[in-house]
């Protein structure tokens, strides 16, 4: 029953505890190197961000822990249109590419991309917009892009209503 929710949006949290005296929601989260993050939820909206940052990061670390190394044939679906991957996959080519120029160590037997561009297949999910679909096929390809809805939290009718009007070739 999504009237009982009592907040969105909220990351994977670790910790939560009640303020006893003014009643707030508190949070905590694993930062990475010991970076934590305490957060007020509020109720109602909370950003909706978190899923997404946290996903494409799980991405980005099985990509540099060399998964696809080991198992080429390996294909990953991520949904809500790789989320952000698409828009950030030049600058993490850059920063490997920077990585390896300052120490000399190459990890991956490929850059970035062409494991993100062969290996990762991209859901449309809760990004059935127009520029986002078409920026995905445009960056990963048409092969790599699936069309998909995200039921419950999105309405049906209104994707396939989204889909049924982009132009794609």
């Amino acid at each position: 029953n999504l009237q009982r929710i009592f907040a969105y949006g909220v990351r994977n949290s670790f910790g939560m505890t009640f303020d006893p005296k003014k009643g707030d929601l508190w949070t905590t989260e694993n930062g990475g190197r010991s970076f934590d993050e305490v957060n007020r939820v509020r109720a109602g909206f909370n950003g909706g961000w978190g899923y997404a940052a946290e996903t494409a990061t799980h991405v980005v670390r099985l990509l540099v822990g060399r998964i696809f190394d080991r198992y080429p044939d390996l294909q990953l679906v991520i949904g809500h249109g790789g989320e952000g991957l698409p828009y950030f996959i030049d600058r993490i080519d850059n920063r490997y590419e920077f990585e390896y120029n300052l120490t000399g160590a190459r990890g991956l037997q490929r850059k970035p991309s062409e494991y993100m561009k062969q290996n990762i297949h991209y859901t449309t999910s809760g990004m059935n917009y127009d520029t986002q679909v078409q920026m995905c096929i445009k960056v990963m390809g048409l092969e790599r892009v699936m069309y998909a809805i995200d039921y419950p939290f999105e309405k049906q009718g209104e994707g396939v209503g989204l889909r049924e009007g982009m132009q794609l070739t």
